[in-house]
């Protein structure tokens, strides 16, 4: 396991190690309490065992958990690395401190471990390397600290909304084309037309198989996700997922579109629209109230203004906060 920075706060009530298999119930736990505080989002014990098993990552050195003498865990800092980069080495977290141990180091101990831990993997690559982290433009004390140790905005990402209670068009598709609905024949075709279609976003690298195949979890929905071909070729997909654990939260029942593209060469010929008709119509078949996504403010596909024009409407912002790795 790499060494931790050689000061760690409150040594003599807190131990640490890496996280394993058996505490993902606990981080799940750790997670909830962080949510009550930064309505941010929760990670479900499936999620974290999903994770923990990824190849492209070693939990016994890529994560460090803040344990009580009870045996509770406080504290977390995770390192994930997407292998199958091509431009850019990326370290992404999933970073947390419980609410009541926060103002006394944690969170910059653990910030600390992680860039050094981060900078360690990004040995293995030749590319550049950055750190990113995705705080809600509310959560005031982790931006605080991100800018406090030379974190900066990059990008701005809104989460739109779209109520379903309003008519949703039938999906209309060009001719030639054939929509698939979501199945394991067609996961793989999904996954190289998703690399291409996002090839020219900002920050965004290939997604290997084993990530891709992991994705496709218990809230991935088959029903409201597709691919379409042009004759043999894959050219346009939408995947989406269903997190009703969160509907308490959120107070309505929500389904969310996670991913959306087309290539390059067919663009604007109506495929997004009618795929995301295609899944409104699959949510409000189902009497979900709400469609949920994210886009990046400055997308160069113009997807935002595509949305609003589908009756979508901004609700919450993020930012992606980006600092170079160095040695």
């Amino acid at each position: 396991m790499a060494a931790p920075p050689p000061i760690a706060p409150l040594t003599g009530e807190l131990s640490w190690r890496p996280a394993s298999i058996a505490d993902a119930d606990s981080i799940s736990t750790l997670y909830d309490r962080c949510f009550e505080v930064d309505r941010g989002y929760r990670i479900t014990a499936g999620e974290v065992r999903t994770e923990l098993k990824l190849p492209d990552g070693d939990p016994r050195s890529d994560t460090m958990l803040g344990v009580t003498a009870d045996g509770e865990i406080v504290a977390l800092a995770w390192v994930i690395v997407p292998a199958g980069a091509t431009t850019t080495f990326r370290v992404f977290d999933w970073n947390c401190v419980r609410p009541d141990y926060r103002g006394k180091g944690l969170g910059s101990y653990l910030l600390s471990w992680w860039e050094q831990r981060g900078r360690e993997r990004s040995i293995e690559s030749p590319l550049p390397g950055v750190y990113r982290q995705h705080p809600y433009d509310w959560q005031h004390d982790r931006i605080e600290l991100l800018e406090a140790n030379g974190y900066r905005p990059q990008r701005y990402f809104t989460e739109l909304a779209r109520d379903l209670s309003a008519a949703v068009p039938d999906p209309v598709f060009p001719r030639g084309v054939r929509v698939a609905p979501w199945a394991s024949a067609v996961s793989e075709s999904a996954r190289r037309v998703s690399n291409a279609a996002f090839v020219d976003h900002w920050g965004s690298e290939p997604m290997e198989s084993e990530r891709w195949e992991a994705w496709q979890d218990e809230f991935f929905d088959f029903d409201a996700s597709a691919v379409v071909f042009a004759g043999e070729e894959p050219v346009a997909l939408i995947t989406c997922a269903i997190y009703e654990q969160d509907f308490d939260d959120r107070g309505r029942s929500e389904g969310w579109i996670e991913r959306l593209g087309t290539v390059r060469q067919h663009r604007s010929r109506g495929l997004a629209t009618a795929l995301i008709n295609r899944a409104l119509g699959s949510f409000s078949d189902r009497d979900i109230e709400y469609a949920v996504l994210g886009v990046d403010a400055a997308n160069p596909t113009g997807a935002l203004s595509l949305y609003e024009r589908l009756g979508f409407m901004a609700e919450k912002v993020g930012v992606a906060y980006v600092k170079p790795i160095t040695s």
